[in-house]
């Protein structure tokens, strides 16, 4: 429990997630898909009112498999002498490890033997067409929180490769004043 509550502090993906916990290898989620609305008296007979539902109000289900994520310590016999606090020492390794692991896998896994990751495949749709593929322009960063549905930019994210946010804090004004430094 400890190298879980550790390592839950160092992931970057996983404090954007809904996690939950299971004891089974294979979680069934619900899929509701809602058509569209429609405004109208339900009360009234007769009424053409649009529910939403589509044809089919029986939503279909998705299956989530588990993965387990598993590592081995291997420990010198140095080590075993001389360390004063051996189990903090392998409780920071493997919450850093497992941190490590995790993100990696949430945003590039393949599903085989991990989760598959957001980036895998062609799920991901170009919503900003940047001036340049090598070149971080402001204007683009802005474009890139109205490029999303409204509901997303309460608690949305910014994700992206430290090379990204280098790029960002690099980008200057006419006077040469950064223009971002994080938080």
């Amino acid at each position: 429990g400890t190298i879980l509550k550790d390592y839950a502090r160092q992931a970057v993906i996983r404090n954007l997630a809904t996690i939950r916990p299971t004891n089974s290898n294979k979680v069934d989620v619900g899929n509701v898909t809602i058509a569209g609305g429609g405004w109208g008296k339900l009360e009234l007979s007769g009424s053409t009112t649009t529910d939403g539902l589509g044809s089919d109000p029986n939503a279909a289900k998705d299956t989530i498999t588990v993965h387990d994520l598993t590592a081995l310590i291997k420990l010198g016999r140095d080590e075993l002498d001389d360390a004063d606090n051996l189990e903090a020492i392998i409780r920071d390794a493997l919450a850093q490890k497992f941190a490590e692991q995790e993100d990696d896998a949430f945003a590039f896994g393949t599903g085989s033997d991990q989760p598959t990751g957001m980036a895998y495949g062609s799920t991901i749709t170009q919503k900003v067409t940047a001036g340049s593929a090598d070149t971080l322009v402001g204007d683009d960063v802005i474009k890139l929180q109205y490029a999303v549905p409204a509901w997303a930019t309460r608690n949305g994210a910014y994700l992206g490769h430290g090379s990204v946010a280098q790029a960002a804090s690099l980008l200057k004004d006419s006077n040469g004043a950064y223009l971002w430094r994080e938080s």
